[in-house]
């Protein structure tokens, strides 16, 4: 016999399929019946069936599986607006099993998801979320609606998770840096200083140069500019062993520590340190950005040399970092947003 928490979890997902949040999971490739029959006979038929859902209910759950496992292959999915509704629904699901005999409301407007929800189903996708840091990535998504999560407000983080990635490949795949690239296949996380009213400027000793700076995940680059082009970049290498320490700096006229705004980098490969400012009228949202993702790079690959992380585990921590930049941008633009609503 079911018991009461099956037989509500079978209500639920029952309950989404007849409102239409699971209709597109259902409609597409192939039909119900031949899923039904490919389950019934497949070896591991016993282990994947759920005795106390109904036949389509489980359907239902083996779709959510494979549509999840295809979304860490395909970043495609997340500009799906249905596959994007469904990571949601399946929180709901999660969230409110006691009230499967309600009829589901308006997703995008009336129900709201709460903290344990995302932080179970958000990390089954790891573009999305990662379960460390989950908690936290919550608590600025609900900043404004006192703790619940609004359809709404992560539609529009996932549509800028999406575009984040879309412009790091986009950038990668570019000219820029192409040369000093390729050895290691880097990706381009983050450029700046490419827009007059946002300079970045770096100063070495007594000299200063505005420029172009360009994050990748192996390591930073700073361009600086003339009158027409730019110059050879100087690289600093945060992969290398070289003793960085990347912390806030001051500067100022004459040498004078007034701004809060500039990064400073020191390493055994430099007879004095770099320190690269980040110019702008309030505040040192900008300055504070860029030391974040510096330090991601930084921090990891110490991490990959002091455990000897090689081959597939190595990949595998990289792309974890350049992940988190990647929801750090796309949690930069939403913030953005609302500051200016």
């Amino acid at each position: 016999m079911a018991s009461p928490t099956v037989s509500k979890t079978r209500s639920v997902l029952e309950g989404l399929v007849r409102q239409g949040s699971f209709k597109w999971l259902l409609g597409k490739g192939s039909s119900f019946n031949e899923e039904f029959e490919e389950m019934e006979s497949s070896p591991s038929a016993g282990r994947n069936w759920i005795a106390e859902l109904s036949p389509l209910a489980n359907v239902v759950v083996r779709r959510c599986s494979k549509a999840l496992a295809l979304s860490t292959q395909v970043t495609g999915h997340l500009a799906d607006k249905k596959f994007r509704r469904l990571t949601y629904d399946m929180m709901l699901a999660w969230a409110t099993p006691a009230a499967a005999s309600q009829p589901f409301l308006n997703v995008d407007e009336d129900i709201t998801v709460g903290l344990e929800a995302f932080s179970r189903i958000s990390p089954a996708v790891p573009i999305i979320a990662n379960v460390v840091t989950s908690e936290n990535l919550f608590d600025v998504l609900t900043k404004t609606t006192d703790g619940r999560l609004q359809f709404s407000i992560y539609d529009k983080y996932l549509s800028g998770l999406e575009r984040a990635i879309k412009k790091m490949k986009t950038q990668s795949d570019s000219s820029l840096l192409s040369t000093v690239r390729l050895s290691r296949r880097e990706k381009i996380l983050e450029v700046d200083g490419t827009v007059t009213t946002q300079p970045v400027l770096e100063h070495v000793g007594i000299s200063t140069w505005p420029g172009r700076l360009t994050l990748t995940d192996h390591a930073l680059y700073f361009e600086a500019l003339h009158v027409v082009s730019y110059d050879k970049p100087k690289i600093y290498d945060l992969s290398d062993d070289l003793k960085q320490i990347i912390k806030p700096e001051l500067t100022g006229p004459w040498g004078t520590r007034l701004f809060d705004k500039a990064v400073s980098y020191k390493s055994i490969s430099l007879s004095e340190p770099a320190v690269i400012e980040f110019p702008e009228l309030k505040g040192h949202t900008r300055r504070d950005f860029w030391l974040a993702i510096i330090r991601e790079i930084l921090y990891v690959h110490r991490f990959i040399k002091k455990f000897e992380i090689s081959g597939v585990e190595r990949d595998e921590a990289l792309s974890k970092a350049v992940l988190g930049i990647l929801r750090l941008q796309a949690i930069k633009k939403l913030v953005l947003k609302f500051c200016l609503l």
